[in-house]
């Protein structure tokens, strides 16, 4: 009997895979001795016309000497005409009027190889290449990063692991690449599901053949699957529907540098059923299975392992109703096949099924939720097995080898018990709804809102937050649902409430009045914190628009509002803007003869007949070019200033006196004109005066001020005249909050740089 090998593998027989397992092997890699002669030409699938796995057609065209006998095993790797490689022996030769046909039947491994080593980890995950749903349709899928099975499962890889070592799998971790898809099953029979559902399988795979024999192999798979969705569920029956199927279709996965091809299957289902009368509402994220299986053969002895009921997991359900009197269950499935070389040669057959499930009989209610938790809890199972279709390692082997998981119960998650309650904040017709469905139309500084945890003597055990409502205006949203989950020390009972956070304190409750007028800010003002010196001011009116804004390095500027316009006076000059419909700057004039033009709110170029050209780009200045009389070098040059950054970034970090952190803030001031909007205007145009001057050498010159660092990069020619200069900016300031307690309409912040910054409310 001949072998032939065709397509790429005259360079290597004795193969090492590409990419190390964690799978053990007790076998020495085979020496070059071994290696089996007489490697076939490579170029022979060029004839091929027709390939399946029970014949291959051969054109007229093939020589003479490429022509196989009866009994031969043909192994071609991947090429164009055999996409997943072939393995096949030859049974009989028909000669036909356009060439041959090679009738085929299925060969082992080790009809093939004398000698060949695998040992490789394959994330499946890499090789997706489409989804389909149910009726042959694409779906979308994406590649996320596998981070988010924490989210979901916040337990980690070693708690996973059983320390029984007779159990203990090896090769072992899970695939790094995590496939979602999403689940939307809108409001039909009865159930509306919208989500996403996560995947990944890795497959470790070694196998050692020596002497046309083998002598040892050790299979894992380890799958994962789990779903992050918002259910509504009403049923009065009994049944089972399926939410969602997918084939997963993968391309071929080369081993052993191609010499051996895997053809991978797989589709996941996702299944709801019930039984009794089921009405519920729940965000539900549960990882169902993230255990592996084996089977190994050494030293003449099968092996097989699966998991053994200790897994643990951290399986999340937030629960706003609760109505059940039998049981509802979620299923995930999922069914896992590998061929080699070809879809009819199958090597690996895997299906599992993670079970959540909750029984009992009960009835909670929006009002309820929070007030008692009852002894409530999803149950978690998990069945299946792994087949080892062993034909394709030699007829020395039985049929197949399994490995049952059995039913192995995985234990119980309490329900997490979460209100569909809103916090409401009475002041002057004003309210602020929390946790769900809120909205909030006051300017607030800073207002922490979430839910906390309590004991039974409603004692605070945890606060958890879920958002911050800050001062920038009307904020709003409509149908806003955060499921929140806890960690619940341990077993007992335990309440759940609403809270709002204001200046270091909590309060909890649905009624609590603690957001106050005096949060609408009037005036910003900059002082020194040692003589009071005023630095800047910025007034706003009652609808929280800037009306007035005075600096030290431009005077004072009014802002006046109306039909697009914005006029401002700044040191007896008006300038004019003129605003679109969407609130971008279009054109801003003033009456000195200036003009700056605008694209899109950004501004494009403008030219002043004494100042040369400023060239903008995305609204920033880039340069500024002008001419000027240097005396000292009795000569007229041109002077290109180019600027790096021109905006001024006021960073707030909001503390109380105790020093609780409330917020952050932060504002952007121009330097040149730039974007405006219609009510935020803080456009400041400046040419500053530095009060002291720092050379560092190496003609670069620093200038400071109190406020900002300016630094001046010169470039001289060979005269000692300069003839570049390039300015880069520094302008950025800390300022820290503290609350002044006596004074409720007054806020005090001071920076590091012995400013105090003081907001006054209305």
């Amino acid at each position: 009997m001949h072998t032939f090998r065709f397509a790429c593998i005259f360079l290597v027989l004795l193969v090492i895979g590409c990419t190390k397992g964690d799978i053990e092997t007790n076998q020495e890699e085979p020496t070059e001795e071994e290696l089996p002669k007489n490697v076939f030409d490579e170029n022979i699938t060029e004839y091929f016309t027709e390939v399946t796995p029970s014949y291959i057609k051969v054109s007229a065209s093939i020589p003479v000497e490429d022509m196989p006998e009866v009994g031969d095993v043909i192994v071609c790797t991947i090429t164009e005409n055999t996409p997943y490689g072939y393995l096949g022996k030859v049974t009989s030769i028909e000669s036909t009027s356009d060439g041959y046909v090679w009738n085929m039947e299925p060969a082992a491994l080790t009809d093939a190889f004398e000698t060949l080593h695998v040992n490789e980890s394959i994330d499946g995950g890499k090789y997706v290449e489409s989804v389909q749903n149910e009726d042959g349709s694409e779906c979308e899928f994406e590649i996320v990063d596998s981070s988010v099975w924490d989210d979901i499962n916040p337990i980690t890889d070693d708690e996973n692991e059983s320390d029984d070592p007779e159990t203990k799998v090896p090769g072992g971790g899970y695939a790094e690449t995590t496939v979602r898809l999403p689940v939307s099953w809108g409001s039909k029979d009865g159930v509306s599901v919208e989500g996403s559902l996560y995947f990944s399988f890795r497959l470790d795979m070694a196998v050692d053949i020596k002497d046309w024999k083998l002598v040892y192999t050790n299979l894992k798979v380890t799958p994962r699957i789990g779903a992050d969705i918002e259910m509504t569920a009403e049923y009065k029956t009994e049944g089972e529907m399926t939410i969602f199927h997918k084939d997963v279709s993968l391309g071929a996965i080369p081993l052993a540098n191609g010499l051996v091809t895997l053809r991978p299957e797989l589709n996941v289902d996702l299944v709801l059923g019930y039984n009794g009368e089921v009405k519920i509402e729940a965000n539900i994220r549960n990882e169902f299975m993230n255990t592996g299986y084996y089977i190994k053969y050494a030293d003449g002895n099968w092996q097989r392992g699966a998991p053994d009921g200790t897994v643990k997991t951290g399986n999340r359900c937030a629960a706003t109703s609760l109505d059940l009197k039998g049981e509802i269950y979620t299923d995930a499935k999922i069914g896992l096949t590998v061929g080699l070389y070809s879809a009819d040669m199958i090597g690996v057959s895997m299906a599992a099924i993670g079970r959540h499930s909750l029984k009992g009989d009960f009835s909670l209610d929006n009002e309820s939720l929070y007030k008692e938790a009852p002894s409530v809890g999803f149950e978690r199972t998990l069945s299946g097995e792994l087949t080892f279709f062993t034909d394709f390692l030699g007829d020395a082997f039985d049929y197949e080898k399994k490995a049952p998981t059995g039913d192995l119960f995985l234990g119980i998650t309490p329900v997490e018990l979460f209100p569909q309650a809103s916090l409401k904040a009475e002041s002057k017709n004003k309210k602020v709804n929390v946790v769900s469905d809120w909205e909030t139309d006051e300017n607030l500084l800073s207002v922490e809102f979430g839910v906390a945890l309590l004991d039974d003597n409603y004692q605070v055990l945890k606060y958890h937050k879920i958002g911050e409502i800050g001062n920038h205006g009307t904020k709003s949203s409509s149908g806003v649902k955060d499921n929140i989950s806890f960690e619940i020390p341990e077993a007992g009972d335990y309440k759940v409430a609403p809270y709002v956070g204001l200046e270091g304190n909590r309060y909890l409750g649905e009624t609590t009045d603690v957001i106050e007028s005096r949060k609408l800010i009037k005036s910003i003002s900059v002082e020194d914190s040692d003589d009071g010196t005023a630095k800047c001011m910025f007034e706003y009116n009652e609808d929280g628009i800037l009306i007035k804004a005075t600096h030290p390095l431009i005077g004072e500027m009014q802002y006046l509002y109306g039909d697009n316009m914005i006029t401002v006076n700044a040191i007896g000059s008006q300038v004019y803007a003129t605003i679109d419909e969407n609130g971008y700057l279009l054109a801003l004039t003033g009456n000195e003869s200036i003009t700056f033009k605008y694209v899109d709110g950004f501004l494009n170029n403008t030219s002043d007949l004494l100042d040369g050209v400023y060239n903008y780009s995305n609204g920033n200045l880039i340069s500024h070019e002008f001419e000027i009389d240097y005396t000292s070098g009795k000569r007229t040059t041109e002077e290109k200033f180019t600027y790096l950054q021109n905006e001024y970034k006021l960073n707030l970090f909001l503390y109380d006196f105790d020093e609780y952190y409330t917020g952050y803030r932060s504002y952007l001031f121009h330097m040149f004109p730039g974007i405006a909007s219609k009510q935020y205007v803080s456009q400041i145009s400046s040419t500053s005066e530095f009060s002291n001057i720092d050379i560092d050498g190496d003609n670069l010159m620093d200038y400071g001020t109190d406020d900002m660092l300016v630094t001046y990069d010169y470039v001289f020619d060979s005269d000692g005249d300069a003839i570049e200069m390039e300015v880069l900016m520094e302008l950025e300031s800390h300022y820290v909050l503290r609350v002044d307690t006596d004074n409720p309409k007054h806020d005090y912040y001071t920076s590091k740089e012995g400013y105090t910054m003081k907001i006054e409310y209305y």
